[in-house]
């Protein structure tokens, strides 16, 4: 038995009700012939209509059956809707299918399966709902309410109720506009896209051949992004497959380099830039580097010049250094400043200096370009240095720069442990003549024996006297040199040590060369000079 129409009205309001089922069909037949759910248009025109059916008589308050207005109302338009997805919507679909049309464009559901199916094959985080990201970036989040829901519940609660309980408390507590504002970074983060893409897009060729739906298959696709610098990420990522041995097959064309050349000069020609394009557009020789223009410099202004040689220069720069976080683009008051460390002068002796003004001062803007043009014409073009010579350049000053620092740190404290030993007391007389000796010594100098170390290492830190000599034993000077120079590299401790012996063994050579006498004083005091002689 067929369940009965509208079964809680009368048959007066069974009819009024179905009398607006031709304007109904009418309705959706104009304005939602695709019969679209939630549609606002038709969504309005079952409220309106239950609204006024309700103000007629057959519907007043005492002919409800203790109901209440609102929810007669509300089922009414229940029953309109029902119509539209249950009989209506049913009719037109069987009748479409009946009469195919080939010219008829695919329906709105073949679309979307085809939608999502492209893009199911990579799936990067921006393409999560804002729900899923925050589960997969807000973990602690999560642990913390799913803990609270388990110490509400009973202790013998199955996991299984929990975790359904906690992942829906913990999106209800979450700030959601949060993570959909989350949700659209991600989308409009193209640098992080344009990384990740490749793999993921390779992967996922790789894995849908892997199922062997396609037997033997070799794949090649390439790609070519814009980044936020105007540059090129490009590449070509290929996949394959063996279907004997069920394994992938990788391969690579011998063509790869021309192939890739060829298909990068498209993509730059083809994708808009995302700032405003270059003045110049040059040609490029084999090895990719810009090729400057030949033109009459009697038919130009000199600032039309100018701008061809800043664009030439900044093109070759970008083509040697590519852009990054160091040289966003071509450094020009680094190379005015020090042109040695991006030009090698010995190979290209410029007519002037670059960079300062840019390109070049005006004065000698025609004798540049001339210089450029005929060693393009010899075959030996302008070139900055190579990247990587640049960087190793660049890495030897911050080294020297550190290694500097540290050196004025050893001098100080070098300075600084002098003056506290000359400020001890000696209480030996004899010790006491032979400290004055040998500081006016190293003050002064050797009296024959020209400029010490000592006078040397002086000139270098003002603040240095010298060394003190406190016994006649070169033993016992090399242990006191040691302890008076507690220096914190290997290489400065080599140094002072060294400079220890030669100064007291310049000392001693001064001496004898002025007191033959003193070699007959080994071991006691030289009558002569009244000096302490080593044995």
């Amino acid at each position: 038995m067929v369940a009965p129409i509208l079964p809680h009205f009368t048959k007066s309001q069974r009819t009024i009700i179905l009398s607006f089922i031709d304007a109904f069909i009418a309705y959706l037949h104009e304005h939602n012939p695709k019969v679209v759910d939630r549609h606002p248009g038709t969504t309005a025109w079952m409220q309106n209509t239950a609204s006024e059916i309700m103000k007629r008589d057959e519907f007043n308050a005492e002919k409800l059956g203790g109901r209440r207005p609102a929810d007669v109302q509300k089922e009414i338009c229940t029953y309109y809707r029902n119509f539209k997805n249950n009989n209506y919507k049913k009719k037109l679909t069987a009748t479409t299918h009946s009469h195919p049309s080939e010219s008829s464009p695919p329906s709105k559901l073949a679309i979307t399966a085809l939608k999502d199916t492209i893009r199911g094959l990579v799936v990067l985080e921006s393409d999560l709902s804002a729900r899923d990201i925050f589960f997969r970036e807000a973990d602690s989040d999560y642990r913390k309410v799913y803990k609270q829901v388990k110490s509400e519940l009973p202790p013998e609660t199955p996991a299984v109720v929990i975790t359904q309980k906690a992942p829906k408390r913990a999106w209800n507590e979450a700030d959601q506009e949060l993570w959909e504002t989350r949700k659209a970074q991600l989308e409009l983060d193209c640098k992080t896209n344009q990384q990740s893409w490749p793999k993921f897009y390779r992967a996922a060729l790789q894995q849908n051949l892997d199922r062997g739906i396609v037997g033997n298959a070799v794949i090649g696709v390439m790609y070519a992004f814009r980044d936020e610098l105007d540059g090129l990420q490009h590449g070509i990522l290929y996949a394959g497959y063996d279907a004997a041995k069920k394994d992938e097959l990788r391969h690579q064309p011998q063509s790869h380099s021309d192939i890739l050349k060829l298909w990068v000069a498209h993509a730059d020609v083809t994708l808009p830039y995302s700032s405003a394009p270059p003045v110049c557009l040059f040609d490029c020789d084999d090895d990719g580097f810009p090729i400057l223009p030949n033109i009459d410099i009697h038919e130009v202004v000199l600032r039309q010049v100018a701008e061809l040689l800043r664009n030439y220069l900044s093109a070759l720069w970008e083509h040697t250094y590519p852009p990054n976080t160091a040289f966003p683009t071509i450094p020009w008051a680094e190379i005015a400043k020090a042109p040695v460390d991006f030009i090698d002068t010995t190979l290209h002796n410029l007519p002037t200096a670059l960079g300062c003004p840019v390109p070049c001062n005006p004065v000698h803007t025609l004798s540049l370009y001339d210089y450029l043009s005929k060693q393009q014409e010899l075959g030996d073009p302008f070139r900055f240095r190579t990247k990587s010579d640049i960087d190793e350049r660049r890495r030897i000053q911050a080294k020297e720069a550190v290694m500097e620092l540290l050196k004025d740190d050893e001098n100080l404290d070098i300075a600084q442990s002098d003056v506290d030993e000359q400020s001890k007391p000696l209480a030996d007389p004899a010790e006491q003549s032979h400290h004055l000796a040998a500081v006016s010594e190293s003050r002064c100098g050797a009296p024959s024996g020209g400029r010490t170390d000592s006078a040397r290492f002086s000139s270098r830190n003002p603040a240095y006297q010298g060394p003190t000599f406190r016994s006649p034993y070169p033993a016992s000077e090399t242990t006191y040199a040691a302890s008076e120079f507690p220096h914190r590299t290997s290489e400065t401790t080599y140094a002072a040590s060294e400079f220890t012996h030669r100064t007291s063994e310049t000392t001693y050579a001064a001496s004898e060369s002025t007191h033959p006498a003193c070699k007959a004083s080994q071991g006691k005091k030289c009558q002569a000079c009244s000096e302490w002689r080593p044995r």
